[in-house]
Parts: C-alpha cells; structure tokens; sequence
C-alpha cells in the first residue's frame, strides 16, 4: 500500500500498549471489545492475525490490524503510535481461531470503515432472502404435493362412483331380464291355459254332436 498522512495522537508512555485505531466489537466470549483510541495493555500474539490484551479488567483477543503498537522513543519522551500503513488491513485469519466461532470474514474492517455495516447488512438481506426462496419452494412443494393428494382422491372417488354407476346398470339389467322371464313364463302359462280350455271345448261338442246321433 502507499504511504499516506494520517492523523497521529499522543498518549502516556507506556510498554506494551496499543491503541485502537478501529472500534472493535465483540461477538464471542473470547473476544476483547474496544472503542476507537482506546490503549490496550498487550499480554501475547495469538498468531499473526490476532492478539491477546486487557482492557479495564477485561481479558481477550482482538484482530491485529485494529490497533497500532505504541513505541516508547525514549525514557523521557511520549509514547507515539508505531509507524504504520494506512490502508484496508488484512483480513485473513489464522487457522487455529475463528472470530466469533464461524462468524464471515466480512465482518473485519473493509476500505470503507471499521464495521462495514452496509456489507453486513446486505449478507443479512440475502440470507433473509434465501430463506424467504426456501421456504416459498416448500410452500409451492407443500402445495403441489397436496394438489396432487387432492387429484388423487377425486380419482379415486370418480371410480369409485363409476363403479357403483356400473353395479347400478348391471343390477337393473339383471332385474329387467328377470321381470322379462317372468312375463314369458306368465304369456306361456295362459296360452297352454287356453289351448286345455279349448281342447275341452271341442271335446264337449264332439260328445253332444255324437249323442245326438
């Protein structure tokens, strides 16, 4: 990055201080939250990207490129922050920590500023909008599987009837062809019922014609 002119500040001498040239705020138990300018007594390098302090009684680690390292010029004079450069700081982390457990790499300061709400803001929109999507799709899934189940049962149901309309028929045929016998046999019964009575007619006459005789 190129060197640029910022603005220093002086602070009381002190050894093994920082001062935060972002605020930082926590999202983890781990993590050590601090306001802009706040000097933080440093008590290890966690790695490269992260640094252990205290800050009012507080203990934990912070992201390295939040803060500058204050150098003490000589025993008499003030403590000024180190030389450094300005510019969007680093972002990468080490792998023996995630911040905030997981949390996007996002969150780190950007060139725009140390929260970079907008960007956080805008994950935050997407996601909402990814769940917004999933769960239409399972609403339009849910409904279509009911649609379906729905379609389903309307078949089920006009075969059931078409079957019963057919059970209808046949029983009705079954009972016209049975009504159709029992009038054949009714028509047979009288015609054999006329030819005996007319048979006995002539027989009759035969008999009285031969009386006469």
């Amino acid at each position: 990055y190129s060197k640029a002119p910022h603005k220093q500040w002086y602070q009381r001498r002190v050894r093994g201080f920082c001062q935060a040239r972002y605020t930082f705020k926590a999202e983890g138990s781990r993590e050590l939250g601090f306001k802009k300018r706040d000097v933080i007594r440093i008590r290890r390098e966690v790695d490269a990207n992260w640094m252990e302090g205290e800050l009012n009684g507080v203990v934990g680690i912070f992201p390295r490129n939040y803060v500058d390292i204050l150098e003490d010029e000589d025993d008499e004079g003030p403590a000024v922050p180190a030389k450094t450069v300005p510019g969007p700081p680093s972002h990468s982390v080490s792998s023996n920590y995630v911040p905030s457990y997981q949390r996007s790499l996002s969150s780190l300061p950007g060139g725009k500023g140390p929260d970079d709400r907008a960007k956080r803001e805008e994950t935050r929109r997407n996601e909402e909008r990814r769940e917004h999507e999933r769960r239409e799709q399972e609403r339009r899934e849910q409904e279509r599987r009911e649609q379906e189940e729905m379609r389903k049962r309307e078949r089920i149901e006009q075969e059931k009837r078409e079957q019963e309309r057919r059970e209808e028929e046949l029983r009705r045929e079954q009972e016209r062809r049975e009504q159709v016998r029992r009038e054949q046999e009714r028509i047979e019964k009288e015609r054999k019922e006329q030819e005996r009575r007319e048979n006995e007619r002539r027989e009759r006459l035969e008999q009285e014609r031969r009386e006469q005789e």
